[in-house]
């Protein structure tokens, strides 16, 4: 009785070529998660911008209305450092609040902490010189979140149908790969 091979499969196309190209399809398509979309593309020059607009905006919008219920900036900032609310801008928030409880002007500890929207630092500025803070800090919310989503828009028209085609291209392959796989088994049993 004789012994036969076992069958092997030739791979013409390497399956971790294939499965990265998918992955970096459905990568793309996570750009439209936004519990993704916040941690992975935060530091990112161009896609994490709109993200930052949009945390700005919250925090905007969150200040002004602790303001508003009687709290001090410098209060209201410590605060929000201290539970931890600030999302990704949590570290900044804690350097302002550090640097508000050292005597430092509040539109310097903002300007001196990271990188605020020219929007969001016209606001300190009114709050400091008497400007209703719900008001200010609410007009620029809405700036910020108009802004965001405009740019949100514009990365999702550019975005969407690169991932689409990345996604079918990894797909695509990877079913010309297990199909010319199986064919090549089936030539090789044949002979």
């Amino acid at each position: 009785m004789a012994i036969e091979a076992p069958v092997t499969i030739p791979c013409r196309y390497s399956l971790c070529f294939v499965g990265a190209l998918f992955a970096w399809g459905l990568l793309a398509a996570c750009l439209h998660s936004q519990w993704l979309g916040r941690r992975l593309w935060w530091h990112m020059p161009l896609l994490g911008e709109p993200f930052r607009m949009d945390e700005q905006a919250a925090l905007a919008r969150n200040l002004g209305l602790m303001l508003d219920a009687g709290a001090t900036l410098e209060r209201a900032v410590s605060e929000i450092a201290a539970a931890g609310a600030g999302g990704p801008m949590q570290h900044t928030m804690a350097r302002i609040s550090k640097a508000l409880d050292e005597g430092v002007p509040p539109p310097e500890a903002f300007r001196a902490a990271g990188r605020w929207r020219e929007e969001f630092l016209w606001a300190v500025d009114a709050v400091s010189e008497g400007v209703p803070p719900r008001l200010a800090f609410a007009q620029v919310g809405a700036v910020l979140e108009d802004k965001s989503a405009s740019r949100f828009d514009a990365v999702y028209r550019v975005c969407t149908p690169l991932a689409v085609l990345l996604a079918a291209a990894g797909v695509g392959l990877l079913g010309w790969t297990v199909f010319n796989s199986l064919a090549e088994i089936a030539r090789s049993v044949m002979l």
